[in-house]
């Protein structure tokens, strides 16, 4: 399918994420600190935790479990952007709907990490990743999904009933891009209204094992618009013609 400008793009949620490798002595607070700078423009403050424990064969005992903050979320006074500060990293995420263009969407978040970057001086990273989550309201009834989405499966010709729900994922690797998509495909009924299609594609860039890239901004605005490029492709030959109609 030609790619063009949706007047009711589908996006839900979109994500740019960094893992981080970090200096020996960068601890919870460094994070927390840095987290302060955003408390202005991003009031409403959560906590990430880690939950660790083990398993013992053949004891009735509890195992021992211990808790430690992992990291921290903050939204923002309008509740339509998030930003993720962890131990291994950083997300900027847009929420409800509101993703208009990825020039506003890259120009907010390098906002915010080119300055979590120069606060907190990681040395590397060993991944990074965009992920677009699109949320397709069907109100009719779904025998076969290849009628919306070409990665699909399908009911019998035979069987009788309509599709309810779905659960599909996928590993696709790229050559071309030196990247990997992930992509998953959920359907939840909506109730008399229809259903709720969610196609979800993440679209991540690993570095080679034990050698973690630079901290390179420019690396990562030339990466980021392949990626997005990946994520494109994957999008757009996915969808059907009646699909497309959905969104204008």
């Amino acid at each position: 399918m030609e790619r063009r400008v949706f007047n009711r793009p589908p996006i839900k949620e979109a994500v740019l994420e960094v893992l981080f490798n970090y200096l020996p002595e960068t601890k919870i607070e460094d994070i927390e600190s840095f987290g302060n700078v955003l408390l202005p423009e991003f009031p409403e403050k959560g906590q990430i935790l880690q939950i660790q424990g083990q398993i013992i064969g053949g004891s009735s005992d509890s195992p021992p479990v211990s808790q430690s903050i992992f990291g921290f979320t903050y939204l923002n006074k309008s509740k339509n952007r998030m930003i993720q500060l962890r131990m291994n990293g950083f997300s900027f995420i847009v929420l409800n709907q509101t993703y208009t263009n990825w020039y506003d969407f890259k120009t907010e978040a390098y906002n915010w990490l080119y300055k979590f970057i120069d606060f907190i001086q990681p040395f590397s990273s060993p991944r990074f990743s965009l992920r677009f989550l699109n949320q397709f309201d069907i109100t009719s009834p779904i025998h076969n999904l290849s009628d919306y989405l070409k990665i699909a499966p399908a009911v019998g010709i035979d069987i009788e009933g309509n599709m309810n729900s779905l659960f599909m994922r996928m590993e696709i690797p790229s050559s071309k891009y030196n990247s990997i998509a992930i992509v998953t495909e959920t359907m939840n009924p909506m109730g008399v209204q229809g259903h709720s299609l969610f196609f979800d594609i993440d679209v991540i860039k690993l570095a080679p094992l034990g050698a973690p890239f630079s901290i390179d901004l420019s690396m990562f605005e030339r990466e980021f618009d392949i990626l997005r490029e990946f994520k494109n492709d994957i999008f757009f030959d996915s969808l059907t013609q009646k699909t497309a109609e959905l969104f204008n």
